[in-house]
């Protein structure tokens, strides 16, 4: 791939449950490079190192520099919150959320993007796969642990505090009542 074609190539990452996987995608949705490994499970630390390292191996696999990627984007297998730009994968970090976009940001010579796997998953079928052109989508998961992305009315839906509500079964539980106190703390 020529440098000019790759202007506004984005480096997407899953850091998934038992796996991290780096692609190096523009935005006709072409892959130039992807790769994957075992997810590293010591520490958000840890797994910044591992993301930093693995985009500049997929940028190189993809023979090409940051001056070409316009942002990354990541996302958990758990809960997301836009505002901070922390995360909440107990999987990966334990119980506490994590300050995950700060230490991407630190790494990356790119703006960071986090969002979680549920909301990746649907709208990367609404834009490229299955369900493209249509404005009501609910993706269903089911891997390491089981969650859902809700698109309504063309929109993701999101509930308080960012959670996807509706998508985030495997975590409501523990989460709703450390959630619902911070909120009301914070009001």
């Amino acid at each position: 791939m020529s440098a000019a074609g790759a202007a506004g190539a984005v480096v997407a990452v899953d850091l998934g449950g038992t796996k991290t996987a780096v692609a190096v995608v523009t935005s006709d949705g072409a892959i130039h490079a992807k790769l994957r490994h075992a997810a590293s499970r010591t520490g958000v630390e840890a797994s910044v190192a591992q993301v930093a390292e693995l985009a500049q191996e997929a940028l190189s696999a993809a023979s090409l520099g940051w001056e070409h990627v316009g942002a990354a984007g990541v996302c958990v297998p758990g809960i997301c919150f836009a505002e901070t730009g922390d995360a909440w994968a107990p999987n990966l970090w334990g119980r506490d959320e994590v300050p995950l976009r700060a230490g991407l940001e630190k790494r990356l010579p790119v703006p960071v993007v986090i969002d979680s796997d549920r909301a990746a998953c649907v709208l990367g079928e609404q834009w490229l796969g299955v369900a493209h052109g249509l404005t009501g989508v609910v993706f269903l998961a089911v891997g390491t642990g089981i969650g859902a992305g809700i698109i309504a009315g063309g929109q993701l839906l999101r509930g308080a505090g960012d959670l996807l509500l509706a998508g985030v079964r495997r975590h409501v539980l523990h989460w709703a009542q450390p959630l619902a106190a911070r909120d009301v703390a914070s009001s």
